[in-house]
C-alpha cells in the first residue's frame, strides 16, 4: 500500500509538490519556477562580482602576493560539477521546481522533521544532483530498496554530524524526482498526507494579496509558522538561534505567521511580507514601531552613517537592553526613573570606519540615539546606574568626566592578567559572531536633549563633538528621502559605500604590505572599489501595520537590496556581538607566548616556521596601519601598543608585541626617516644572520 501511495505522489506533476508537504509545518519554502531563478541569480551582483572580471584581477594579484583567492571564491561559491564551468550552478540550474518544508524547529517543537522535492530537466541532472546531496553527508552501506513505478528505488541514507550538526537523512530518485527527508522524516511518512492535510489544500497561503505588484524573476514564496529556533539537533548551535525577545522578529520568518516572496530584478533583490508576530516576537508590538516613524527620529541620523534603521521604542524596553549591556541582573534600584525620562523616537545607524583596521579591532561604530524629556532626570538616573555596575561588580569601572562640558559614562572591567588564556565562545544569541579580541567600553553620552549609546567612548566622543560643530539646516540623511508613508520601521544601508571605503583603504595599504618582497606589486592588477561593489545599491526598507478585521493588526514589510532584508539585522546584530564579547578575554589559543625563553630553545616544532610567519604578518600589518596614520614607520614595535583617537587599544589585535615560535623577539631596524623598515625572525639557532640562513623574513 505504501509502495502504490508513494508511486502516486512521485508521479505528480512538479507543481503539485505541495501534496508532499503537510500543512502544519513550521517552514515551507517554494521555488515553483527554479530554471527561471537560477537563470536570474546569474546576474546577481554578488554572484557577478565574485566571478567576473573584477574577481579574475584580484586572483592575479593574489597570485603575485602567493595567495590562492580563487580557490576561497570557490569555496563561497561551489560548483557542484567541476565539468561545467559554463554554469557553476548545474546541477541546480537544471531544477524545473523545488520545495522544502521543517518542522520541530522550536525549542519544545518536538524531532525535527524536513522534507526536501526537486524536479529536474532530465534524469541525468536529477542524479547529478542526488550525488552532490551524497557528498554532504556519510553515506549508510544498507541502503534499502523500495517497489516504484514497477521497479526497484534505492532510498540512500545518510548521517552528519559536522559543525555542532546531528542530522539523519534519506533520498529516492523517481525518473527526473528527488525526494528527501532529514531528521525524523521516514519515507512511510507520506502515506499519512491526506488532501486537507498538504500545504495544496491551502493554496491563498502563498498568493499575492496583499502584497505588492511583482516586477523581476519570482525566487521563492514562503510560508512561516515559527514562534522561535532552537532545536535540539543543531546541538550547540541551538543557543546561538535561541534569541531575545528583543531580537526575534528581525530574522526573516522567525517570529512570525504569515506569507513571504523573494523576487530578483536586475541587480535588485525585494522581499515582501505580510505577517502577525507570534511567539516572543509578539512582545516586539508593545515595545518598538508604536505609531509611524516621527521625523524626531530620522532627524537623528547623521548624513555621515552608511546604515541606519528608525523606529519609535518604548523607553522601558531600552532599560533592560542597558542593563544587559553594563552586565547588571535588574535596572538598579528598581524605579525605572532612566525609562520615564525618555522619549519614544529611537534611531539605530552605523558610522563609517575612518581606517581599516577598526573594522576588525575596535567594536562596531553602532549608536543608539533617542531624546530625553527630562535632562536633570535622566542624568540623576544614570548616576544612579552608575553606582549599580558598582555595586553589582567590584570589578567594573565607571568614568563619569564630561566630554565637552556634556555628560558621559563610560563602563568598563578591570585589565585582565596577561596570561594568555582560551576565549570561551561568548555566550547569548549571536554568540557565534562575537569572538573577537577588542575592549568594549559601553558608553552613555547626553548632548542637549540627545541620548548616544555606544559601544566605545571613541565613537561617543566622536558624535558628540560632530553635533557640537554641526551647523544649522544640515544635509539630511538619505533616510529622509524614502517616504515610506505610514512606515513605524524604516531603514537603509548603503553597502557600496561602506565596502568601498574599506576596500579603498585596503588598496592604500598593500604597497607597505608588500614591502620587503622579491618582486615588485603590480597595482594596476587590483580592481577599482568601483569595480568591486559598484552594481551593489543600498538596501530601503520599511514594515507597516495592517489592520486586520477580528484579529490583531499584520505587519506588511517589504526591503529592496542587493542581498536582502539585512539592514535591521545586521545592526542589531553588531550591538548584540558588542554586548555578547565584553569581558571576553583575548583569543589567544593561537597566539605566540609573549614571554622571552629563560632557557635554550626547544626542538623545532614542524608549525614553528608557520607560526613565526604569522606573528611577523600580523606585525607588518600593524606597521602599515601605523605608518597610514603617522606618516612614518616607528621607532620602535612598543609604539605599536599605544593607543590614539582612532586605534585606543593600539595597532596590534594581541595587545602585546609576539615572539617567533622560540620565544625570541624580532628584529625590527627602522630607516633613520621612518620611510621604510626591516623585521625579521633570527629562527631557530637564534642568529641574526641579517636575513639569511635561517633566519625568517617578513612575509
Amino acid at each position: 500500500m505504501l509502495s502504490s501511495f508513494l508511486v502516486s505522489l512521485l508521479a505528480l506533476a512538479p507543481l503539485d509538490q505541495r501534496h508532499l508537504h503537510r500543512a502544519d509545518v513550521d517552514l515551507y519554502v517554494e521555488m515553483s519556477d527554479a530554471r527561471t531563478a537560477w537563470r536570474a541569480m546569474q546576474s546577481a551582483p554578488m554572484v557577478a562580482m565574485m566571478t567576473g572580471e573584477p574577481m579574475a584581477k584580484l586572483d592575479a594579484f593574489g597570485q603575485q602576493m602567493g595567495w590562492n583567492l580563487r580557490s576561497a571564491m570557490d569555496g563561497l561559491l561551489p560548483q557542484a560539477d567541476p565539468t561545467r564551468p559554463d554554469d557553476r550552478f548545474w546541477p541546480w540550474s537544471a531544477a524545473t521546481s523545488m520545495s522544502m518544508s521543517l518542522s520541530g524547529l522550536e525549542p519544545a517543537g518536538g524531532e525535527l522533521r524536513g522534507l526536501m522535492v526537486a524536479d529536474f530537466a532530465d534524469e541525468a541532472a536529477a542524479e547529478q544532483a542526488l550525488r552532490a546531496m551524497g557528498s554532504l553527508a556519510v553515506t549508510d552501506a544498507k541502503a534499502e530498496s523500495m517497489r516504484l513505478f514497477g521497479q526497484d528505488l534505492q532510498v540512500a541514507r545518510y548521517r552528519a554530524d559536522a559543525m555542532q550538526l546531528r542530522l539523519a537523512g534519506w533520498s529516492v530518485r523517481a525518473g527526473s524526482r528527488i525526494v528527501a527527508g532529514i531528521g525524523a522524516t521516514e519515507p512511510a511518512d507520506l502515506a499519512a498526507i491526506g488532501a486537507d492535510a498538504s500545504m495544496a489544500a491551502h493554496p491563498t497561503r502563498l498568493d499575492d494579496e496583499g502584497l505588492g505588484p511583482r516586477a523581476g524573476a519570482l525566487v521563492y514564496r514562503a510560508w512561516s509558522d515559527l514562534e522561535a529556533v532552537g532545536a535540539a539537533e543543531f546541538g550547540a548551535l541551538s543557543g546561538v538561534l535561541e534569541l531575545q525577545k528583543w531580537a526575534a522578529g528581525f530574522l526573516p520568518f522567525v517570529g512570525s505567521r504569515g506569507k513571504w516572496r523573494l523576487e530578483l530584478d536586475g541587480a535588485r533583490f525585494a522581499t515582501e511580507s505580510l505577517v502577525e508576530r507570534i511567539g516572543p516576537a509578539k512582545e516586539l508590538d508593545a515595545s518598538m514601531g508604536i505609531g509611524p516613524v516621527p521625523p524626531a527620529a530620522t532627524a537623528m541620523v547623521p548624513v555621515e552613517a552608511v546604515g541606519a534603521w528608525t523606529t519609535t521604542m518604548a523607553p522601558e524596553a531600552l532599560e533592560p537592553l542597558l542593563d544587559r549591556l553594563l552586565g547588571l541582573a535588574a535596572t538598579g534600584d528598581g524605579t525605572g526613573a532612566l525609562s520615564k525620562s525618555l522619549d519614544r523616537p529611537c534611531a539605530v545607524y552605523l558610522l563609517p570606519y575612518p581606517a581599516l583596521m577598526q573594522a576588525v579591532q575596535a567594536p562596531p561604530r553602532v549608536v543608539v540615539a533617542m531624546r530625553t524629556l527630562d535632562r536633570a532626570a535622566f542624568i540623576a538616573a544614570m548616576d544612579a546606574k552608575a553606582a549599580a555596575v558598582l555595586a553589582a561588580d567590584s570589578k567594573q569601572r565607571v568614568d563619569s568626566k564630561p566630554y565637552r562640558r556634556q555628560p558621559m559614562w563610560v563602563f568598563a572591567a578591570e585589565e585582565e592578567p596577561a596570561a594568555a588564556v582560551a576565549s570561551p565562545a561568548p555566550a547569548g544569541p549571536l554568540g557565534a559572531m562575537g569572538a573577537v579580541d577588542f575592549a568594549m567600553r559601553p558608553t552613555v553620552a547626553l548632548h542637549g536633549d540627545r541620548v548616544l549609546l555606544a559601544l566605545s567612548p571613541t565613537t561617543a566622543r566622536s558624535e558628540i563633538k560632530r553635533l557640537i560643530d554641526e551647523k544649522e539646516g544640515s544635509a539630511p540623511h538619505a533616510l529622509a528621502s524614502l517616504g515610506m508613508e505610514g512606515a513605524f520601521e524604516v531603514s537603509t544601508m548603503d553597502w557600496s559605500r561602506l565596502l568601498g571605503d574599506l576596500w579603498d583603504q585596503a588598496r592604500g595599504l598593500v604597497p607597505m604590505l608588500a614591502q620587503g618582497g622579491t618582486e615588485p606589486v603590480d597595482l594596476s592588477l587590483l580592481p577599482t572599489s568601483v569595480d568591486l561593489f559598484g552594481a551593489l545599491q543600498p538596501t530601503r526598507s520599511f514594515a507597516r501595520r495592517v489592520a486586520r478585521e477580528g484579529g490583531a493588526p499584520l505587519i506588511h514589510a517589504r526591503s529592496e537590496s542587493s542581498f536582502g532584508p539585512e539592514t535591521p539585522l545586521m545592526l542589531m546584530g553588531m550591538l548584540y556581538a558588542g554586548m555578547s564579547s565584553r569581558q571576553a578575554p583575548p583569543a589567544e589559543a593561537e597566539l605566540l607566548e609573549t614571554k622571552p625563553a629563560t632557557k635554550a630553545a626547544e626542538p623545532v616544532a614542524d608549525d614553528s616556521q608557520a607560526r613565526t610567519t604569522k606573528a611577523l604578518r600580523s606585525v607588518k600589518t600593524a606597521l602599515a596601519v601605523y605608518k597610514s596614520q603617522a606618516g612614518r614607520f616607528p621607532a620602535s614595535l612598543d609604539e605599536l601598543l599605544r593607543g590614539t583617537d582612532s586605534f585606543p587599544d593600539g595597532f596590534l589585535p594581541e595587545k602585546r608585541v609576539p615572539f617567533d615560535a622560540w620565544n625570541r623577539a624580532f628584529v625590527y631596524e627602522p630607516a633613520v626617516d621612518g620611510g621604510s623598515y626591516a623585521l625579521r625572525s633570527t629562527g631557530p639557532d637564534g642568529v641574526d644572520q641579517r636575513g639569511a640562513g635561517d633566519d625568517i623574513k617578513s612575509p
